[in-house]
């Protein structure tokens, strides 16, 4: 009988295996791609074929290309060698051209048939986020089964978009177990940090003012958008292990933009300078404290998450907020501009960060909580002015 259990067991955990995502189809933009003619050349994929109605073939970094649509003429038809399962996910992947706004409408829509006809159906319209705007993003079309032609084009008076890659994929992602609670408490800086970065004046500079001491980092970033870890002296920071930075493809590697606030914050400065907390589970809950670094609203851009921006309103509107990760894979915080962050942790509270809080604006995750002005949490038998639920009050 324990053999028999065994065998259903095995059985079972094969069809758990089988039932992972597999790739069914897939076709990537290269700058070798042929484009079609007047013959509606086809450039050939794995399991079907590409047509690239498009007006150039342009590179966006090393070694990601994608056609260009800036007119509805302009399309994509894609032609699968087999037809699709119900439920099967068709993922486009695209990005913006340079020359879009962020409130540009950017995007292509995933139709039946070429724009142009008559009878076509728009079955999935995909939109670049503004927290996307410079990156390639990946929209999916969830298929009812039997479709074996599709078309994208760019979505009608949005700024030019670029076709990069069709992947189609078939299965449930595996289960993933949440990640083990972590902390990150910037307001606290080991003995064994401190000296290193004042060994390391290669890659950060001591600087003072504004009564604030600290570290801006040198060369600590080497390239646009390849993330690393914060060192100094050879060793990896014991405050940010585990968190990778960079900055964005478009910007550049100036020094200071990583500024460490000594048991305070650290100060993320200007705009697309980016944190990455890596290979998270779906439904983690990340959650961060920040404030603005200047008297106007600043914050992040957010990806792989339920909101897709966090923001503070000024210097003294010190912001908890809770994001819940929206699929396995990283999560990234991308600056506005200048933002100071105090605490990051996952599937854990905030730590009590005693630094002055003038406003506390509470997210779901700590309503009731109640702090004192130093931004201490209190309890109810605490007399004097309070902040409960981002309000202050006098408790008596």
């Amino acid at each position: 009988m324990k053999k028999i259990f065994t065998l259903i067991a095995a059985i079972m955990m094969a069809g758990a295996v089988s039932a992972q995502i597999q790739t069914i189809a897939s076709y990537t933009v290269t700058e070798n791609s042929v484009k079609a003619g007047d013959d509606n050349t086809a450039d050939a994929g794995t399991a079907c074929s590409v047509q690239l109605h498009g007006t150039t073939i342009e590179k966006k970094d090393a070694g990601v290309y994608g056609l260009k649509l800036d007119s509805d003429a302009k399309y994509v038809q894609i032609d699968l060698d087999e037809a699709l399962q119900e439920g099967d996910a068709v993922k486009i992947s695209y990005f913006a051209g340079s020359n879009s706004s962020e409130d540009d409408k950017n995007g292509v829509s995933l139709t039946n048939a070429k724009p142009s006809s008559e009878d076509y159906a728009v079955l999935a319209t995909m939109y670049v986020q503004k927290a996307d705007k410079k990156n390639v993003v990946t929209k999916a079309y969830t298929a009812v089964g039997g479709e074996k032609k599709f078309f994208v084009y760019k979505i009608n008076g949005s700024s030019s978009v670029y076709f990069h890659k069709v992947e189609v994929t078939r299965g449930s992602e595996a289960p993933k177990p949440l990640t083990a609670a972590t902390t990150w408490n910037f307001t606290v800086l080991s003995a064994a940090d401190e000296a290193a970065l004042n060994a390391d004046a290669t890659n950060w500079e001591a600087k003072t003012g504004d009564g604030e001491e600290g570290w801006a980092n040198k060369t600590v970033l080497t390239a646009r958008n390849v993330y690393v870890a914060l060192t100094a002296n050879g060793n990896e920071l014991d405050l940010t292990k585990g968190l990778q930075f960079t900055r964005d493809n478009n910007s550049g590697l100036d020094a200071g933009k990583i500024f460490i606030k000594k048991n305070k914050a650290i100060n993320i400065s200007g705009s697309a300078c980016l944190i990455k907390i890596a290979d998270l589970a779906k439904n983690d809950k990340v959650k961060i404290q920040f404030y603005s670094n200047g008297d106007e609203s600043r914050g992040f851009n957010v990806t792989n998450a339920d909101k897709t921006e966090i923001m503070s309103s000024g210097k003294t509107d010190y912001q908890q907020v809770e994001l819940v990760v929206a699929a396995n894979g990283d999560l990234t915080l991308s600056s506005t501009k200048s933002v100071n962050v105090q605490a990051i942790t996952i599937n854990t509270d905030l730590p009590e960060i005693t630094s002055g809080i003038a406003t506390l604006k509470a997210d779901a995750f700590q309503k009731g909580a109640i702090f004192n002005l130093a931004g201490q949490k209190v309890s109810e038998n605490y007399k004097g002015v309070v902040i409960q639920n981002g309000r202050k009050m006098i408790q008596k």
